[in-house]
């Protein structure tokens, strides 16, 4: 038994004229069948005389429809530009509104995180300070006065530059603290 889904290879039947068996009978009605047959003579058919070539008649023009054609090309056209103007409108006040938009949000993180001025602050301190470690090599701690007095100058620009109080700590190793330079408000 082969499997539901399985298929059988075919069979290829062939026949030779010696395995095609054929009564007398049937062969008794051929005979008789081509006998009783009248032979038919066969008469010369007259070919029909090919046709004559004519010309196609030239398509009709009709004016109204073409008219009526270009001037519904024209019309869509005319609206498919209009269209498209509506859509460039619409896409330049996108933008505009996307750069507005933009433009707020840059300065308003400026306004947030860049308050502080770039300029350069304390750099005679700032100099020293490399100097010493310069000088000092391996010996770090030895610069601490130098260090402190940069640490001073720079919270002093800075309370000084955003006019409000900074508390500088003083470390345990400094030996006095720093001196912060408060303004009050007015120039």
């Amino acid at each position: 038994m082969g499997s539901v889904f399985g298929t059988q290879p075919p069979h290829d039947v062939h026949f030779a004229r010696s395995d095609i068996l054929v009564s007398d009978d049937v062969l008794e009605r051929m005979m008789h069948h081509q006998s009783s047959v009248p032979p038919v003579e066969s008469k010369p058919i007259a070919a029909p005389a090919p046709p004559i070539a004519e010309p196609p008649p030239p398509p009709a023009e009709d004016t109204s429809s073409t008219f009526r054609l270009s001037h519904s090309l024209d019309d869509i056209e005319r609206r498919f530009e209009a269209r498209l103007k509506k859509i460039e409108q619409r896409d330049d006040s996108f933008l505009k509104a996307a750069e507005a938009e933009f433009i707020r949000v840059v300065d308003r993180l400026e306004a947030k995180y860049l308050k502080g001025s770039s300029e350069a602050c304390c750099l005679d301190a700032q100099k020293q300070v490399m100097d010493c470690y310069k000088a000092n090599g391996k010996q770090s701690l030895n610069c601490n006065k130098e260090v402190n007095e940069f640490v001073c100058c720079v919270a002093n620009f800075r309370a000084v530059s955003s006019q409000s109080l900074y508390l500088i700590f003083s470390w345990s190793f400094s030996p006095p603290p720093c001196q912060v330079i408060v303004l009050d408000g007015s120039h």
